[in-house]
């Protein structure tokens, strides 16, 4: 399910790495730190790679991940290309913690057949449904998206059947 026309290479990630992209704008509502926490939490796992687009201005990455994991952090700013990072993603993480409706980022990664990790939070929970278009978790916890993004690299099944249902679901 993943694209070729948007090269890993170019943003510095290698073909292999398992990619978790991220589309929001730096905003206390928005997890984006709660996303960084779990990739702290998941520093054993080299091949991860976090891929984070969006307005970040004021976002400090040192206060969330150690110098061994900021090398696989990837913040891409504001883009005009979304769909293509997110057709280059594994999975797509919309970790809002609060005060959601239903994000642009969530629809445009199942359109595009990347499997969704969303809060349990607005317009996602009726979008997402559980375990057939992706994984729904609580809000608010980096170990649950942790766990989250674990599920789903040790199972290409499940990420291909969210990749296909997600695209069903938003056609």
């Amino acid at each position: 399910y993943q694209s070729e026309t948007f090269p890993r290479a170019s943003l510095g990630i290698p073909n292999e790495a398992f990619v978790v992209g991220c589309v929001a704008n730096q905003r206390p509502n928005k997890g984006v730190d709660l996303l960084l926490r779990a990739a702290e939490l998941l520093h054993s796992q080299e091949d991860f790679h976090f891929v984070v687009v969006g307005d970040l201005r004021g976002l400090d990455v040192q206060n969330y991940v150690s110098k061994d994991v900021l090398p696989r952090i990837h913040l891409m700013g504001i883009r005009e290309d979304v769909p293509a990072l997110l057709r280059a993603c594994d999975v797509s993480v919309m970790p809002t913690r609060y005060s959601e409706g239903l994000p642009k980022a969530v629809i445009e990664s199942m359109s595009v057949g990347t499997p969704v990790i969303v809060t349990r939070v607005g317009g996602m929970v009726e979008l997402v449904r559980d375990g057939v278009d992706g994984i729904v978790i609580d809000p608010c916890s980096a170990e649950a998206i942790a766990q989250a993004i674990l599920d789903l690299r040790a199972s290409a099944e499940q990420r291909l059947l969210f990749s296909k249902s997600g695209k069903v679901r938003i056609s």
